[in-house]
C-alpha cells in the first residue's frame, strides 16, 4: 500500500513539474553555467562545433606539478568557471595519458605542464599559454586574448615568472 502511495505522489509531483516547464526553465536560467571538463578530445570538439564555440585544451599532471595544482585552484573560482562555460568547451588531458601524448606534440609552443591550448571547432591551434597566472582578472584577460582567433604563433603568450 506504501509503495502505491509513493508511486502515486511520484506521479503527481512530475505531472506538476511539466505542467509548469516555464517556472521550471526560469529557475534553471537563473544559475550560471559552470564549466566542465571532460577527456574525451574528438567528442569534446564535435560539441564545441554544435555549440559554435572554441576549445580550451589543459595539458597537466598535478601529481608533479605545483603549477598544476594552484591552477586547478584557480579554475574552481566561480568567475572563472563562468567564463569557460561561456567561451569553450574545456578538454583536461593528463600529460602522459595515451591521448595527452597522441595530442601535446600537435600544439606549438609552450614548455611543460601545465599548458593551456585554445583551438577552434576544428583542433586548429589558436593560441597557447604555458606556466600559471597569479589572479582570476589576470587569467581571463590572458586567456580572452587567445580566444580572438588568431593563426597559431600570434596568440602564442606565457605568463612571465611562472613559466615551467
Amino acid at each position: 500500500m506504501a509503495f502505491v502511495i509513493g508511486l502515486s505522489l511520484l506521479a503527481q509531483n512530475l505531472a506538476a513539474l511539466a505542467s509548469e516547464p516555464g517556472k521550471r526553465k526560469s529557475a534553471s536560467s537563473a544559475r550560471p553555467p559552470v564549466a566542465s571538463w571532460t577527456d574525451d578530445y574528438f567528442p569534446a570538439l564535435r560539441k564545441a562545433r554544435t555549440e559554435n564555440k572554441h576549445a580550451l585544451i589543459l595539458f597537466t599532471a598535478p601529481e608533479r606539478c605545483g603549477a598544476c595544482v594552484d591552477l586547478d585552484g584557480l579554475l574552481q573560482e566561480p568567475k572563472v568557471r563562468e567564463y569557460l562555460a561561456r567561451n569553450f568547451v574545456c578538454i583536461r588531458l593528463h600529460s602522459s595519458s595515451e591521448m595527452g601524448i597522441l595530442m601535446r606534440p600537435r600544439f606549438k609552443g609552450g614548455r611543460g605542464v601545465p599548458t593551456l591550448v585554445v583551438v577552434n571547432e576544428r583542433g586548429k591551434q589558436l593560441g597557447l599559454m604555458s606556466g600559471f597566472c597569479d589572479g582570476v582578472d589576470e587569467f581571463i584577460r590572458q586567456l580572452s586574448n587567445l580566444n580572438v582567433g588568431k593563426p597559431p604563433g600570434e596568440g602564442t603568450n606565457s605568463w612571465a615568472g611562472k613559466q615551467l
